[in-house]
């Protein structure tokens, strides 16, 4: 879907959610909104390992405190690119500081006590905050030197889970494409 040209502004769009935002999923008749919840469905509803959105209880909840701390505090992860795009009255470095503070309740919270997110292995938790992390870094240029557990975390898990590596790489590389759609839509302009 190209946002740049409005497609999610059609009432073809609006039908699947009235919001007109992304992403959006439909599988087997149900219409889901919000990247957590469609992470939570698909991990529910399809083969995926035990370690990524475990069943027992205790080990769950840990993954959606994860991810729910994700969703309340998107604004201050997305400040930076919030200000760079006027959807907020940051300055640019407020904005960063605010970047830098919700990194640092990720490390002391989160991150203090554990090697990963939920504990000592990968989980869902950890993703949203990684390709996140890695896309700003990318986007605007705003860099986590500072944030020696952060950055260890980031080894971690591609240590761990090695095809995180391959992807964070086709994942800059198809920002890179987007980034050049984006000038030429706005150089036309």
């Amino acid at each position: 879907m190209n946002i740049y040209i409005g497609e999610h502004k059609t009432e073809e769009f609006k039908k699947l959610n009235p919001l007109q935002k992304i992403p959006v999923l439909v599988d087997k008749g149900i219409i889901l909104r919000e990247s957590m919840v469609i992470c939570r469905y698909l991990a529910n509803s399809r083969n995926v390992a035990e370690q990524w959105y475990p069943k027992d209880a205790v080990k769950r909840a840990l993954v959606d405190l994860g991810l729910e701390y994700w969703s309340q505090n998107l604004g201050r992860f997305f400040a930076i690119t919030l200000q760079s795009v006027g959807k907020n009255d940051l300055t640019k470095e407020r904005a960063i500081e605010n970047i830098h503070a919700a990194i640092k309740d990720l490390e002391e919270f989160f991150l203090k006590n554990s090697k990963f997110i939920a504990g000592d292995q990968p989980t869902l938790a950890d993703l949203p905050y990684l390709f996140y992390l890695i896309g700003q870094i990318y986007f605007t240029g705003c860099n986590y030197d500072e944030h020696k557990r952060l950055n260890q975390w980031i080894e971690d898990l591609c240590q761990a889970e090695p095809k995180l590596k391959e992807q964070m790489i086709e994942y800059q590389e198809q920002a890179a494409k987007f980034l050049e759609i984006v000038k030429k839509a706005f150089a036309k302009k």
